[in-house]
């Protein structure tokens, strides 16, 4: 995963947020201000001592940070699953295992639409898996 290198505070809100791997882009957080531990930054000098900390995450202070992945799915537009190849096989795994859940469930009622469909006679919906 790329690691944050520079981080800079904007007016409104913003950070220009340089990675390792080359990108860079600006993020609106103007949504987090005012709210819960970002009350903080109702002080705007607070918001612009934005850095990057000892971890790699982008902080304020020693409580109050941002994990860079965020960040960088921000800049991006990228998914989790992009990031994190393993997250999308673990992601369809279990949705597979849902499929075959509801299949079971509906073993019959599937079986019976089979037959109905290769006849050319009205179908009805399956109610989805509880």
């Amino acid at each position: 995963m790329a690691a944050p290198t520079e981080v800079k505070a904007l007016d409104n809100y913003r950070l220009c947020v340089k990675f390792s791997d080359g990108v860079e882009g600006i993020v609106d957080l103007s949504e987090f201000a005012g709210k819960g531990v970002f009350a903080l930054w109702n002080d705007y000098r607070e918001f612009q001592r934005v850095h990057i900390g000892p971890d790699g995450e982008i902080a304020w202070s020693d409580q109050i940070d941002m994990c860079p992945d965020a960040i960088y799915l921000k800049i991006t537009g990228k998914k989790p699953e992009d990031l994190f190849p393993k997250l999308r096989e673990l992601m369809q795994s279990r949705v597979l295992g849902m499929v075959i859940e509801w299949a079971s469930q509906h073993q019959g009622e599937l079986l019976d639409l089979w037959e109905r469909a290769a006849k050319n006679q009205p179908l009805y919906k399956v109610p989805p898996l509880e």
